[in-house]
């Protein structure tokens, strides 16, 4: 049986939930119908990319951009305050502090993880009305 690691004892932040996860498809139609069947609803929609959401008040829980293949992404965490996005920001490899273009604005951080996928640290996201 294989142990399970520990956690650190000192994190640089610690991840209040998860925020949103990101996909690529070539057909954002079907993306929508399919997450439509899992009671998902579309908050916004553009040519290359549709978020969608759940029924609680998060502004949206997954990203379907478009691309020529499918394929998983990324993900996002949020946390509680812009000084975890700060002290991310200062992580070897990670980006700037930038503004969300997306429903509910906020600010991010972004990061890789060692497999090679988006990890985004998100906080200031305006809550949607319930659905």
């Amino acid at each position: 049986m294989t142990a399970i690691p520990q956690r650190d004892p000192s994190p640089i932040t610690k991840a209040v939930g998860l925020a949103y996860l990101t996909f690529q498809c070539p057909d954002l139609e079907r993306a929508e119908a399919f997450l439509g069947d899992f009671g998902l609803q579309t908050a916004h929609k553009s040519k290359d990319a549709a978020y969608f959401r759940a029924a609680d008040p998060s502004p949206f829980c997954c990203i379907v951009g478009r691309a020529n293949r499918p394929r998983f992404v990324g993900l996002a965490f949020a946390v509680a305050d812009r000084d975890a996005l700060e002290a991310l920001s200062r992580v070897e490899g990670a980006s700037r502090i930038t503004t969300l273009s997306a429903p509910g604005g906020g600010e991010r951080v972004r990061l890789l993880d060692p497999s090679g996928f988006a990890v985004d640290a998100v906080f200031g996201r305006l809550p949607a009305p319930p659905v």
